[in-house]
């Protein structure tokens, strides 16, 4: 029973960084490998980690990335699927990494792009540029850094919007990035222009992911499902998938509770 849960829960991460990170993010017909983190328990120290790992659609050819060290998350594909970003937090650093997709733990080349908060993270549509929520010393907010992938040379970071945000996710377009921010009682979703510097949306929510026209948004948010069982009904609130359009109009729930391993490899492969 403890091995079924642990594959169910691998697979439901993936399926969920498939739609909230990837799927909407990037063409999901051309997005080949998944990624996403799972716990790993060390054998001969009991110790349990955070790692980044890939898989087909189909949730075969599973391949660990990154070596144990601490708790690596948020990894997301390049546009041109060459590399993978992720954030590693240990008790000496919090860092943002660039790693080639074959993984750091398989030779691949991986590189630091600087320190970070673990909150999200996203490439500009040409690869060119990664936007972050900044640490406490540097100061919160989203900052924009150039990265050359295939060198490894990383500029210098600028800030584009202060203040407590995270979970950002760059439209396809390069003009907009949606994102995070504290309100009421719960979190907002808000959509920022860098042309103009002007804030939309403003609507409840979590983990924005612009869809490939970048007309709507994805994200996570509080919602109801039902459920009847020897006639009776029960309705239960879960984190759920919302859509909506950029202006945060139309919103509308967009999956209901995964209840098996099957099911969520019906929703992995949803894309092909």
């Amino acid at each position: 029973m403890k091995t079924t849960n642990r594959i169910i829960k691998t697979l439901l991460g993936a399926a969920l960084s498939l739609l909230v990170t990837l799927g909407l993010t990037h063409n999901a017909a051309a997005q080949t490998r998944i990624a996403f983190s799972s716990d790993v328990t060390d054998r001969k120290t009991h110790q349990t980690s955070h790692e980044i790992f890939s898989m087909n659609s189909d949730a075969s050819g599973v391949v660990r990335l990154t070596a144990t060290s601490g708790s690596s998350a948020f990894p997301a594909w390049s546009r041109n699927q060459t590399y993978v970003l992720f954030h590693r937090a240990t008790p000496v650093e919090s860092t943002l990494y660039v790693m080639e997709a074959n993984g750091e733990l398989n030779g691949g080349r991986t590189f630091g792009v600087g320190p970070a908060s673990g909150s999200g993270h996203d490439w500009s549509p040409d690869d060119s540029m990664i936007v972050f929520e900044g640490t406490s010393d540097m100061g919160y907010g989203l900052w924009i850094v150039a990265v050359n992938a295939d060198t490894g040379e990383v500029g210098t970071p600028s800030l584009v919007r202060a203040g407590n945000c995270y979970a950002p996710s760059w439209s396809p377009d390069g003009t907009k990035i949606a994102f995070v921010t504290p309100g009421g009682p719960g979190t907002i979703i808000k959509v920022l222009d860098l042309g103009t510097g002007t804030e939309t949306a403003g609507f409840g929510g979590n983990q924005p992911s612009f869809s490939p026209d970048g007309g709507k948004l994805a994200f996570t948010a509080p919602g109801p499902v039902t459920t009847t069982s020897k006639g009776k009904t029960t309705t239960t609130w879960y984190y759920e998938i919302f859509i909506a359009n950029a202006d945060g109009s139309g919103i509308t729930q967009a999956d209901q509770l995964i209840a098996s391993a099957q099911q969520i490899r019906d929703l992995l492969n949803c894309g092909n």
